[in-house]
């Protein structure tokens, strides 16, 4: 039909393709970063465990600037993890999904 377009699909990823994904050769690998966004205004439950972050990655770094907003999956239990690093005398308080917050530490090489 005229004017509609096919949305190419991932399976292994669960998610939409852009176009030029399609033309990446077989062994291409995407770039990705973690960022911790600050939580500025949240539901009270929330305020005891202020500085809080939302633990976030992206293949599209570029686009980081331009975020507004982050948004959750209501579907999805999260938990506010303490990660520990050996590098920093510090720790860094980030919501993160609960299914992922071993794969995370291991990411950043954090204890929680």
């Amino acid at each position: 039909y005229r004017g509609l377009k096919p949305v190419w699909f991932s399976p292994s990823s669960q998610t939409a393709l852009a176009e030029a994904e399609l033309e990446y050769p077989e062994n291409h690998v995407s770039r990705s970063v973690f960022m911790a966004f600050h939580i500025k205004s949240s539901a009270p439950c929330l305020y005891e465990l202020q500085p809080i972050d939302l633990a976030i990655w992206t293949t599209t770094p570029w686009t980081l600037p331009a975020n507004l907003a982050v948004s959750v999956n209501a579907d999805i239990q999260y938990a506010a993890v303490d990660y520990f690093f050996d590098h920093a005398p510090f720790r860094r308080r980030l919501v993160v999904a609960e299914s992922l917050i071993d794969q995370l530490g291991t990411k950043l090489k954090a204890n929680h």
